[in-house]
């Protein structure tokens, strides 16, 4: 997986960055799915914890699946 600053920049309304420990944590519990499901997850888990707050930089990241 690659990602963007933006990924953990994502700042929550008490202005707490969502981290790279945040992330690692959700990569860990979801080493068993599939790309597309790890995106989904990755993608709700931010935007749950930034809670409408505004982005100020863009979020991109890449996973690739190997099988």
């Amino acid at each position: 997986m690659f990602y963007s600053d933006g990924l953990t920049e994502a700042e929550n309304p008490e202005k707490m960055a969502y981290t790279d420990s945040q992330l690692k944590t959700l990569l860990y519990k979801n080493r068993h799915s599939n790309a597309l499901q790890l995106a989904n997850n990755i993608t709700d888990h931010v935007f749950d914890f930034i809670r409408g707050n505004k982005l100020r930089d863009d979020i991109t990241f890449f996973i690739m699946e190997v099988k």
